[in-house]
């Protein structure tokens, strides 16, 4: 049912009861006591061109499954806000989901005395919670990680989201403009469906208002804490690092590895025609297979006070010890050893003081001088592929700790996440678990890497004095502190090294395809490879696979076929294939579609935008439709270059943050302006660095053919 606001009877919330607390319930700072529904909100704006302001036209709040409220201004919602508050008693709450609650949050500030510890703010204009009054409101968007439609559509709820293509968002509406009973429908059914949806999500997991996870990771978070008590919270407090290994820590802190064969990136200069028959291979679940399969730290880390030479490092610690190691390190005249080296491993974001420096893409070639943060797994990929000595080595700070394998607890816990999400895949009625232990399993690796000396952001209202338009500030505690304070489920040094060791499993792959006469690297991307020529998997998967069949770190799809953490699977081959460097390629698969992945540019949305660049007046009944793809794909494939500019899907946002509540007059119509923000259609230049095009201009052209020769 549906009602105007000023028609609703605020009784009927203050009648709800509370929901009963769980056993187990997560404590509060303060008791509240949920009311026993689950409500949502949701807005609809905009845009007014004279202005470049969003103005709100509707809103709609949803009571469970029972009702829905709808209001056309902001002086509507205050009049409903303070109905309902002032109706509950001091211990009761009603729990109000809002997804993207940072966008609604912009427009509300206007509205309210809001005070900066009743703000979760998790990162600058990313609210998580906000409690104003009795109204607990809460982002399903960073709950569930999921966009409304593909939240809705995941629980097959009964109000799924409308399609926003048919309800033209460029239509300009007024609080006045009356409404289709379709437009009402789209309106209505965003609350209505995520209410439906989270209550489907609750039932689930045997979830309630106080225990249901405020974020994605959350889920896992909770599993892992349960786990970790198992084996001993004492165990793990011990391992939690001290201000200065934590600061080791975040500088060595890598993610994937990233990056294109220089030699084989799209070079005008040279005039050379796409790759052909690029084969890609993906490695299964890379983070979880380290977790489950090689050993961490799981000593606390300890100082090393003597001077340390590389010949140390490498014979005692690493060859003789066996040491995780952690330290900063210094090297003089650097260069690789190979020329050919596809995928130079020292990031230059990663360094620090560096001179006379070579770039590959962000990757250092060749410099003068370097610092940087590495572990014992960097160390030895570092040493392989660049020249290092006695000479021009130095180490400034080394810790140490001993390797072992993660508690047996945990590693059983990512296994069964693992396997769940293995044997559920790809059976209909099973979808909703599969999702679930899909997104546990891939969220565990975010609990291990959570910073856990995040300074806390604050929501200050109206700015500060020297800069009134700076409303969210870093609270400025110390690091001491905040690492006093934080409760992480796993000791960073984990997170850290998760990445650090699928990185070596990642580089033992690259190398191999390198060093093999019959194929040569192309790209990588954190867990794939893609490589020209022929080249046995075998080679690297039989001595992954007998690590993971020791570990029990397998499982078998509904067909019966196994899988392996940590082997490389054939993903098939490309027709043609090209690169502007990392973050961006394009392929033509078997069935002549084409795809491409540019960061900054929708996927689906950015393909066919180069599609239509490429039709121009070509009429497709022209030629059968094989032949009409692969003309279209080539002219395609020759409009992604520098300076191609893709504008479909991509917008840029643009904030007032000046808090104001006032009415003004467009074109005869009563509308309020509060602060807001602009999300406004935008672009995407596909661009080189000044360093990367001299590069690209520097290579020469018999070396490129002498690669590509290895296919």
């Amino acid at each position: 049912m549906i009602i105007k606001a000023c028609e609703f009877n605020p009784n009927m919330i203050a009648a709800l009861p509370v929901q009963a607390r769980n056993s187990g319930n997560q404590g509060t700072k303060e008791r509240r006591e949920y009311k026993d529904a689950v409500f949502a909100f949701d807005i609809e704006t905009t845009y007014i061109k004279e202005l470049d302001r969003q103005i709100l036209y509707i809103w709609q709040f949803q009571v469970d499954e029972v009702l829905t409220i709808i209001g056309r201004t902001w002086r509507e919602f205050i009049d409903f806000y303070n109905r309902v508050n002032a109706l509950l008693k001091t211990t009761e709450y009603i729990v109000v989901y809002i997804h993207n609650l940072s966008y609604e949050f912009q427009f509300m500030r206007s509205l309210f005395d809001i005070q900066p510890e009743d703000v979760f703010v998790v990162k600058s204009r990313r609210i998580l919670k906000w409690t104003q009054g009795h109204f607990e409101f809460r982002c399903s968007y960073l709950q569930t990680n999921l966009s409304l439609g593909a939240f809705t559509h995941k629980f097959a709820v009964k109000h799924e989201k409308l399609s926003g293509a048919e309800f033209d968002y460029s239509k300009r509406r007024y609080p006045d403009t009356p409404l289709t009973e379709r437009e009402l429908e789209y309106c209505v059914n965003d609350v209505r469906g995520l209410v439906e949806a989270l209550k489907a999500e609750m039932m689930r997991d045997s979830d309630n208002l106080y225990t249901i996870p405020l974020t994605s990771t959350g889920y896992v978070r909770r599993d892992v804490r349960r786990v970790i008590r198992e084996w001993g919270k004492y165990r793990l407090q011990e391992l939690l690092p001290s201000v200065e290994v934590y600061t080791l820590l975040r500088e060595a802190f890598r993610g994937g590895n990233t990056h294109a064969n220089r030699y084989f990136v799209k070079n005008a200069e040279f005039e050379l025609p796409p790759i052909k028959d690029v084969n890609s291979a993906d490695r299964s679940s890379s983070y979880p297979d380290t977790q489950v399969n090689y050993p961490f730290p799981m000593t606390p880390f300890k100082k090393v006070m003597k001077q340390v030479s590389y010949n140390d490092i490498k014979e005692h610690y690493i060859n003789k010890r066996g040491y995780a190691l952690l330290f900063r390190i210094a090297i003089s005249n650097l260069e690789l050893r190979d020329k050919y080296n596809p995928c130079p491993y020292i990031s230059y974001d990663k360094s620090r003081n560096v001179r006379g420096k070579i770039l590959d893409n962000g990757r250092i070639l060749k410099a003068d001088y370097i610092e940087t943060t590495i572990t014992d797994i960097d160390f030895k990929i570092i040493d392989k592929q660049y020249t290092l000595n006695n000479d021009n080595v130095v180490i400034t700070v080394l810790y140490f700790s001993r390797y072992d394998y993660l508690p047996t607890e945990l590693r059983e816990l990512v296994k069964f996440y693992y396997k769940q999400k293995t044997e559920l895949k790809g059976i209909p009625e099973q979808q909703l678990y599969y999702d679930k232990f899909k997104a546990l399993i891939n969220a565990f690796y975010g609990c291990a890497a959570q910073d856990p000396a995040k300074d806390n952001l604050l929501y200050l209202e109206d700015g500060t004095e020297d800069e009134p338009d700076k409303i969210y500030s870093l609270e400025g505690k110390p690091i001491a502190d905040i690492l006093s304070e934080s409760r992480p489920a796993m000791p960073y040094q984990w997170g850290v090294w998760t990445t650090a060791r699928a990185r070596e499993l990642l580089q033992l792959m690259i190398d191999a395809v390198h060093e093999n006469p019959t194929s040569e690297f192309v790209y990588t991307d954190t867990d794939s490879v893609k490589y020209i020529g022929s080249f046995d998997l075998s080679i690297i998967n039989d001595k992954l696979q007998k690590i993971a069949e020791l570990n029990d770190a397998y499982a078998d799809d509904k067909k019966g076929k196994r899988h392996y953490m940590g082997v490389y699977e054939f993903e098939g081959t490309y027709k043609r294939f090209e690169t502007l460097g990392a973050k961006s390629y394009v392929y033509e698969d078997a069935n002549n579609d084409l795809h491409i992945t540019i960061a900054g540019v929708p996927k689906e949305v950015g393909a066919m935008e180069l599609i239509k660049m490429a039709l121009g007046e070509y009429k497709k009944s022209c030629v059968p439709i094989a032949d009409f793809k692969r003309e279209t794909n080539t002219r395609a494939l020759n409009y992604y270059q520098i300076g191609t500019i893709f504008h479909d899907g991509i917008t840029e946002t643009s904030y007032h943050d000046e808090r104001c509540f006032t009415q003004i007059e467009i074109d005869g119509h009563t509308c309020e302006l509060t602060s807001d923000l602009v999300i406004k259609d935008s672009f995407h230049q596909i661009g080189w660095s000044k360093d990367y095009t001299t590069l690209l201009q520097s290579l020469d052209k018999k070396d490129i053919e002498m690669l590509l020769e290895k296919r």
